[in-house]
């Protein structure tokens, strides 16, 4: 049995067409978009104990209509993410930076049965998970706008503090939470450590 795990990329790299490369017992493939530039890797490595595998959909309970159990071993796992960040900092410094990041958040895998056996034993193929916080919505209206334009000179000394606390949201929003607290702690510092970072 084969796994295949995938994550997008936030990247500026052509490659022009799908790029393939095997070594030992893993494939390492770059995706590009339809204009030919990096928009995922994916590795797909053998698994030589495929009874480590579980990928079960078991009767639910109660409210809940189905159980769906997946595991690949923890690792299994932790090797295929360590693989990921090496290809993740070799194509970054390889290419300037072009390679911003791996989305971490978005991950796909696929469980690819290579002998009859194997495909019975896989109730789930192949799913993605999107992990995150709902976007926020707000409602924007044209007094309440020429508002913010006529007062913003009022509140210029808080430009600094106030995109921290935007950075700090994002930065939340993407799961990265010590990049948070810096940014939020930056708008205290700002505006009541008087200059003393200590």
């Amino acid at each position: 049995m084969k796994l295949a795990l995938e994550y997008p990329v936030d990247a500026t790299i052509h490659i022009g067409s799908t790029i393939h490369v095997a070594k030992q017992d893993k494939e390492y493939i770059l995706i590009p978009n339809e204009e030919g530039a990096l928009k995922a890797i994916r590795i797909v490595v053998t698994i030589t104990n495929p009874s480590e595998v579980i990928s079960k959909i078991k009767p639910g309970g109660q409210e809940v209509q189905a159980t769906i159990v997946i595991d690949i071993g923890r690792t299994i796992r932790d090797e295929l993410i360590a693989e990921f960040q090496e290809l993740e900092s070799i194509l970054s410094f390889s290419t300037s930076g072009a390679l911003r990041k791996i989305i971490w958040s978005k991950p796909k895998q696929e469980f690819i049965p290579e002998r009859e056996d194997e495909s019975v034993s896989i109730d789930i193929t192949s799913f993605q998970l999107e992990s995150g916080y709902p976007r926020k919505w707000a409602k924007l209206d044209k007094p309440e706008f020429g508002q913010l334009v006529n007062t913003k000179a009022k509140y210029s000394s808080l430009v600094i503090p106030k995109s921290f606390y935007r950075e700090g949201l994002i930065e939340y929003e993407e799961l990265r939470y010590i990049n948070a607290f810096h940014n939020f702690y930056y708008i205290l510092e700002d505006l009541y450590g008087g200059g003393k970072t200590k």
